[in-house]
């Protein structure tokens, strides 16, 4: 493998402007990346949130009027079955009139599509609210970093115990998440007269989708307030809960970073990162290191250097604009001869044949060229085929004589 291909990974492990310039253009990427990613959330979010409710109110009001006689009461009952909250103060009555049979396909469309998406797409919304939180109280009580250059600054920080790790990480979360549920609270005091105390209880249980439907929600101001409480508060604890399995899958994989940065010394580890005898080079190293932390995988990195190599043509070890010019002459030539290999009568496919060929043997550029006759089309007739070749020797130009039908 060569090492040129791991250029530009890091600035401060490969130097240079070009460094800087490869770590922003990265990140610009990224960022571009992470904004499509978040309309597309909010597009495909909306879209089926809009079907979902919408499909719901018109059946639900038109086939059980008496239950659900505003549409505040037909969101609110769509909203606690889609999230699994299930109050049970309302329920569909009818079998024979099918609201039964509908209710149960909506429950499983609810649960899998609409809400899966709903909470994704809360959880991406308050994510940075997390990550704000634990990098104030990491500056507050800071982890204890390895120095890995001796350049004073460090370059790995080493998690602490489990208990001071996972309260750090999560204390933050908690209570934004404990903020929102007493404002929720409170708004449910002024609009259902409930105590604080009451409403505060009423949310929790919401929150965790037990829903014991002990507190009756009983006007349609409640029961809109409940639909956005139901919506952010259920997806921002499963949030919560599912940062507690990423957090400890990070720290588990920063503890075993931390014994093979402190075990490089290890001349088993280095002679396992020498995969083609002659030495471990900085590429080999990198990989290695990233692969044996499950960070990436090594046939992954193969297929993308064999593909790294098939289009550095000069073979400079980098991809020039030459490159990328020769590449796309080449991609419009296989174009250009497919389109020749279907005109031609499969009688005079030979002809076509002994061009390829010719061409296969004698060309080790790229074609920069491809002349027929200028009549667009014509009766079968002997024609010449000109081919101009670009070579590392020069420019030469091929003709061979061909039958074809009409091009």
């Amino acid at each position: 493998m060569r090492s040129s291909s791991g250029e530009s990974v890091r600035n401060s492990d490969y130097g240079g402007n070009s460094g800087n310039v490869a770590v922003e253009s990265m990140a610009m990427a990224t960022k571009c990346q992470a904004a499509k990613s978040l309309s597309s959330k909010v597009l495909w979010t909306g879209l089926w949130c809009g079907l979902y409710f919408g499909i719901g109110c018109a059946f639900y009001m038109t086939v059980e009027p008496a239950t659900f006689d505003t549409v505040w009461k037909a969101l609110y009952f769509l909203m606690v079955t889609a999230s699994t909250v299930g109050y049970g103060d309302m329920n569909p009555t009818n079998l024979w009139a099918g609201s039964q049979v509908f209710t149960i396909v909506y429950i499983f469309l609810g649960i899998g599509v609409v809400f899966a998406h709903m909470s994704d797409l809360i959880s991406v919304l308050f994510k940075p609210l997390f990550r704000g939180s634990r990098a104030i109280l990491e500056r507050i009580f800071p982890q204890q970093g390895i120095d890995i250059d001796g350049d004073g600054t460090a370059d790995f920080k080493v998690p602490r115990g489990p208990w001071l790790y996972f309260s750090k990480n999560l204390s933050g979360p908690i209570l934004i998440v404990v903020a929102i549920q007493c404002l929720f609270a409170a708004v449910f005091c002024a609009i259902e007269g409930w105590d604080f105390g009451t409403a505060m209880y009423h949310c929790l249980v919401t929150a965790t989708t037990v829903g014991y439907g002990d507190i009756s929600i009983e006007t349609d101001g409640g029961r809109m307030w409940a639909f956005v409480h139901i919506a952010i508060s259920v997806a921002l604890l499963a949030t919560v809960i599912g940062d507690v399995g990423e957090l400890s899958a990070a720290r588990s994989a920063a503890l075993h970073k931390v014994e093979l940065l402190r075990g490089t010394l290890d001349t088993d580890l280095m002679k396992s990162l020498d995969t083609d005898g002659d030495g471990v080079d900085k590429f080999e190293f990198v990989i290695g290191m990233l692969a044996k932390l499950d960070m990436i995988n090594v046939s992954d990195v193969e297929a993308f250097s064999k593909l790294f190599e098939s289009m550095d043509v000069d073979g400079s070890g980098k991809l020039t604009a030459d490159d990328l010019d020769a590449m796309k002459t080449n991609h419009k030539f296989k174009e250009r001869s497919q389109r020749l290999s279907v005109a031609v009568p499969p009688s005079n496919s030979s002809d076509l044949k002994a061009l390829s060929a010719t061409l296969g043997r004698q060309m080790t550029g790229t074609l920069a060229t491809f002349t027929t006759p200028a009549t667009p089309t014509a009766t079968a007739e002997a024609s010449e085929v000109k081919v101009m070749v670009q070579t590392p020797e020069g420019t030469t130009t091929r003709s061979t004589s061909m039958v074809s039908g009409v091009v």
